[in-house]
């Protein structure tokens, strides 16, 4: 009897596309940030956690989950970054967190080593 599709091999399937999008974005920040880390401050205030880019001297607000990878990505090696985020959060928040700060950093320009 042959197998067909059922939420056993869907999970399975769902399971392997998360993993292939977490080793582009594992990828992307490996080259974004393979030479000299960039410039920028997190901080927090009673409402939230903030970046403050100092290559385009804005400040974003972060969601909690954003905040925590980009603290990661700013103080560990990038897959060292992403395997202690992922020991502490499911798959589906940190393809969030991750595809928040991509977008940021591609429409943003935030986290360039160069000048705005």
């Amino acid at each position: 009897m042959a197998e067909g599709l059922n939420s056993k091999t869907m999970g399975i399937q769902a399971a392997e596309n998360s993993d292939k999008e977490i080793k582009k974005f594992q990828t992307f920040f490996n080259r974004l940030l393979s030479g000299p880390k960039p410039l920028a401050k997190l901080f927090r205030t009673d409402q939230s956690g903030y970046l403050y880019d100092t290559g385009t001297n804005k400040i974003i607000r972060c969601d909690e989950p954003i905040f925590q990878l980009l603290e990661n990505l700013l103080s560990m090696e990038e897959e060292q970054a992403v395997a202690d985020f992922l020991a502490n959060h499911d798959r589906e928040t940190f393809l969030y967190a991750a595809g928040t700060i991509k977008n940021a950093i591609e429409t943003e320009n935030i986290l360039s080593l160069k000048q705005a």
